[in-house]
């Protein structure tokens, strides 16, 4: 069958990263036999609808955020009209989030809830096959049945990872995403790419939707699959590193330490990032990152008053967090801090630990975001229920952690002043985050984009009089020089 997949995109400055979950789905397509051609679009500004008709598909599948959910309205009721036989099948954070508006909304024939290779490919065979009675037995569906949607149950998750194919990369034109910055914060590299190693997460922190797609049990790839994906990226793109996007990469500490052995036998000279927690850290794990080409770890530190921390369910203090901090400076290796604001019963004086925290471990990089609620968290069924936001308020551009000039939601304290000490906290890092010595070269491409683009230049230049952060005015500069570099790249 022919199978169109669209991931519809939000461009956010350097985050700005290869959407992985579709091309997964994608890989299993094409291990099937089916023929899969992949988007990756803003469909407002790059249209795709007429490369879509023309490949005539039988099915398409669109997966989104919350913040691309009003784009992907756009683009499905343009699709309907292009291509009024085709099978049309959602997915994605959003859809498993509000799965009954979702397939309403979108006029959807199928919703795949969650994990979506499994139930997919499953789907796929029934309308291959003509066998559509078996379709109320594939769970993890939304399906329509005498008008009502209907669900077959949670999804069986996949326990042996390995068995998944790599992501179908080769269906996207995948220079644009080794474009610099990265993805490594403050380290400005390029041929950098993401990579998951594992899918689940236990923790019931109160700001996060991750288990509503991937469990909460941790399900992890073995390293010599890992290691050998990594192989493949060095021979097929010549990546130079690359970033492990999972909640808990450091969980297992025998497995990280397994996984640095295994690469660095290799010797390809990567240098990496991932996540971590606070409190999943020790030199001994540590040691054989760094050796292997780690070389930055991220830390969701999230606050500085353990009043709060015990508020967002994070279950780690901020001693662990002072803990880990002045062990990556022991171990000269970088380290970047998030944190949060805006949390239920969070005072001025709860921020302001939060930010006397931030200049004592002194990270590498550090990030101040506003507490956003997401769909499927549990902050948002508790902003809902206690009218902190409208619960009409389904999805919109402003479901965004990072860009939003005011909160989307404020609970303690009015918007602007939220805003203002968001400010006030997030310049005081700007030169630690941005401006270092081994960046110079990038700083010399951003310069050449900006005097490239004089009226990009005045917008980015009048988005920061807007907010007054500076790191609005980096991130527009970012996403200026990613843009031109996919415009050099599709010449």
């Amino acid at each position: 069958m022919r199978i169109s997949l669209i991931n519809v995109q939000i461009s956010e400055g350097n985050n700005i990263v290869p959407p992985l979950g579709i091309l997964y789905i994608a890989a299993v397509l094409e291990q099937q036999g089916h023929e899969v051609q992949v988007f990756d679009v803003d469909p407002d500004v790059a249209p795709c609808v007429e490369q879509i008709q023309a490949f005539a598909p039988q099915i398409i599948g669109l997966g989104c955020y919350t913040n691309t959910y009003p784009k992907a309205r756009r683009l499905t009721a343009r699709l309907r009209e292009a291509c009024p036989r085709a099978v049309l099948v959602c997915g994605g954070v959003h859809a498993t989030a509000k799965p009954l508006e979702t397939i309403q909304e979108l006029r959807a024939d199928y919703l795949v809830y969650a994990e979506g290779e499994r139930s997919m490919a499953r789907l796929v065979r029934c309308l291959e096959t003509g066998a559509t009675g078996e379709i109320e037995d594939i769970k993890g569906l939304y399906y329509w049945k005498d008008g009502q949607a209907k669900y077959t149950g949670p999804p069986e998750l996949i326990d042996e990872l390995d068995s998944i194919p790599f992501p179908a990369r080769h269906l996207l034109r995948y220079a644009p995403y080794l474009a610099p910055p990265g993805m490594i914060r403050g380290y400005a590299m390029e041929r950098v790419t993401t990579i998951f190693t594992s899918r689940g997460c236990p923790y019931p922190c109160t700001y996060c939707a991750s288990h509503i797609v991937q469990g909460k049990k941790v399900r992890r790839r073995t390293a010599a699959n890992v290691v050998a994906e990594i192989e493949s990226l060095v021979r097929d793109y010549r990546i130079r590193g690359f970033y492990f996007c999972d909640d808990l990469v450091t969980g297992d500490r025998e497995w990280m330490m397994e996984f640095s052995r295994q690469l660095a036998q290799k010797n390809l000279g990567l240098r990496w990032a991932c996540q971590s927690r606070v409190d999943y850290v020790d030199e001994e794990m540590l040691r054989p990152m760094k050796q292997a080409g780690c070389v930055q770890l991220d830390f969701g530190v999230e606050s500085g008053s353990d009043k709060t921390l015990k508020t967002m369910k994070k279950k780690a203090t901020a001693d662990e967090a002072r803990a880990a901090f002045a062990l990556m400076h022991r171990m000269k290796m970088r380290a970047c801090a998030t944190f949060i604001l805006g949390f239920p019963g969070e005072t001025e004086d709860d921020m302001e630990e939060t930010y006397r925290l931030a200049k004592e471990i002194n990270a590498d990089y550090t990030a101040f975001y506003f507490l956003t609620p997401y769909p499927g968290t549990p902050i948002y069924n508790m902003a809902v229920q206690n009218a902190w936001i409208d619960p009409k308020l389904i999805a919109e551009e402003r479901f965004t952690h990072r860009q939003a000039a005011v909160p989307i939601m404020a609970i303690e304290h009015a918007p602007k002043k939220l805003a203002a000490i968001r400010r006030r906290f997030q310049n005081r890092f700007f030169v630690r985050n941005y401006l270092r010595w081994r960046n110079l070269r990038f700083y010399g491409s951003l310069l050449r984009a900006l005097l490239g683009s004089p009226r990009d230049a005045i917008r980015a230049v009048a988005g920061f009089f807007r907010t007054l952060r500076l790191d609005d005015f980096v991130e527009a500069v970012f996403e200026l020089h990613q843009r031109r570099a996919r415009e050099r790249l599709e010449r």
